[in-house]
């Protein structure tokens, strides 16, 4: 099971929101800031930018990867749950391979500006976004936000005021299907229910 970090950036650039018509393309705005910041998270392959994210992550053999392709999701499979069109994630692998042995950092929202119904012309004072990456083994999560912290000290605007909160942190968890307490398991479920769990199948 994956792990997890959760943050909150803070962007500040303005002391109060102004007027686009008066000061549009004058003065910089928080939330062209922060898009651009999160936009800089991933490279244009959908792999994440940050530099020694990936250095740690458990790298599995054949063996492994092939059975996980006989009792996992297919793509179409996960596409047609989603109800997506299209793929995104690392190319190589599958999607069932990048929704469990590959680590992951998702945009989960974005505030600013004026929010309501109609339009506005405003240049907002500070713009916000929530962030989660999901780890895998081997990823340490003290690790990965010093590399996190690194990495947006280094991309935000020098002109502009950072705040960087973390809600989340958890280790990813990994159990050796062979171990003898997941065995005793793997017969009771037979047991109780007639068949062997899917990763005995």
């Amino acid at each position: 099971m994956r792990g997890a970090l959760a943050f909150e950036l803070e962007l500040t650039g303005l002391k109060q929101d102004l007027h686009s018509g008066v000061y549009g393309g004058a003065i910089p705005n928080p939330l062209h800031a922060l898009s651009g910041m999160l936009a800089a998270l991933h490279d244009k392959h959908g792999r994440v930018s940050i530099p020694g994210f990936y250095d740690a992550v458990k790298q599995w053999d054949q063996a492994e990867r092939a059975y996980m392709k006989k009792v996992g999701s297919t793509d179409q499979q996960i596409l047609q749950r989603s109800g997506a069109i299209r793929a995104a994630g690392e190319p190589g692998f599958t999607l069932y391979e990048s929704t469990t042995i590959r680590p992951s950092l998702s945009i989960n929202g974005i505030i600013g500006g004026y929010q309501g119904k109609g339009t506005k012309a405003v240049i907002p004072t500070k713009a916000t976004a929530k962030i989660s990456m999901r780890l895998v083994p081997n990823q340490d999560p003290k690790e990965i936000e010093a590399m996190f912290r690194q990495f947006i000290a280094h991309i935000k605007p020098p002109n502009m005021k950072l705040k960087i909160t973390k809600h989340m942190a958890a280790e990813s968890v990994f159990i050796d299907r062979n171990h003898s307490v997941v065995q005793a398991a793997v017969k009771a479920y037979q047991y109780g229910f007639g068949k062997k769990p899917v990763f005995f199948a």
